[in-house]
């Protein structure tokens, strides 16, 4: 014959390929870093402080502090607040 090859090694070669992809595949695992992707609760209550690049917690008490009318600190820094509210979805 000509083209290269008889009928057995092109069945040969399908079966391969098939064997190939039928072959079961394990299930793909959840992330096991506990440190990053699990919900953790906090000791306390706390806010956050937003500063372009940086955020950080403060305490109640930092945080009334920057509210009040004379703060421990002079901070031009506050020039407003956001607040968010978790909603679940769905």
């Amino acid at each position: 014959r000509e083209g290269g090859g008889d009928a057995s090694t092109a069945n040969s070669g399908s079966s391969f390929m098939r064997s190939l992809f039928n072959r079961p595949r394990p299930s793909p695992a959840g992330c096991t870093a506990n440190e990053c992707c699990v919900p953790r609760t906090r000791p306390e209550a706390c806010w956050l402080a937003c500063d372009d690049d940086l955020v950080k917690p403060i305490s109640n008490e930092e945080f009334e502090d920057l509210l009040s009318a004379e703060p421990k600190m002079r901070s031009a820094a506050t020039p407003y607040l956001l607040f968010y509210v978790k909603s679940e979805i769905g």
